[in-house]
């Protein structure tokens, strides 16, 4: 595809990634998206064929940007605990970034249609997999000497959760100090493994 065809393709991915942020999974209309995009459906359709081909885009795109971020990471801290606080604020920055609620939505909605294609299915997965190796791989180098995957766990599903707590509530937070206590909880952990 030329250059044309790829800034197109970008238009259409920016705009649905927009929509599905600003209107939900449900708002973000084959319309809405050519009309945020500044295009007609057809030429949607013709580069991208279905809505569902659209936001596996969307997904595809983000988590190529956050692989890109992933392994470009170095765990940064001499203590435990410095190791710990310099991961939760890399998987919050993921966590709480639009990006992540797009591919949340996306992934939720399209693996509970009924109407959602195996390939869509089979994608998302193989996402999900693929993900879980460049997490894994930051965890261990972070928490070395630990089983990292419990704490691993631990700490994405509440950093996860405070991000989803803060889209539901409407409200704009960091959850600074809930972060920080967090890793004071969990950097003693860390801190008795010989």
């Amino acid at each position: 595809m030329g250059r044309k065809g790829d800034a197109t393709r970008a238009r259409v991915i920016d705009a649905a990634r927009g929509c599905i942020s600003e209107l939900g999974y449900h708002g973000a209309s084959s319309n809405e998206i050519a009309r945020r995009a500044g295009i007609t459906w057809g030429v949607i359709q013709y580069h991208f064929g279905t809505r569902e081909s659209v936001l596996l885009a969307v997904v595809d795109h983000a988590i190529d940007e956050l692989k890109s971020d992933l392994d470009a990471i170095t765990v940064l801290g001499t203590t435990p605990t410095e190791r710990l606080a310099s991961v939760s604020t890399v998987v919050w920055t993921y966590f709480s970034s639009p990006h992540y609620r797009a591919y949340l939505e996306i992934y939720l909605n399209l693996t509970r249609d009924p109407a959602a294609s195996g390939e869509a299915r089979r994608r998302l997965a193989e996402i999900e997999s693929e993900l879980g190796l460049h997490w894994h791989r930051i965890a261990e180098e972070a928490f070395s000497g630990v089983d990292s995957f419990v704490l691993e766990r631990l700490l994405f599903a509440s950093l996860r959760g405070l991000a989803i707590t803060g889209w539901l509530s409407g409200q704009e937070s960091d959850f600074a100090e809930e972060r920080r206590l967090l890793v004071e909880a969990l950097g003693p952990v860390l801190g008795s493994v010989p």
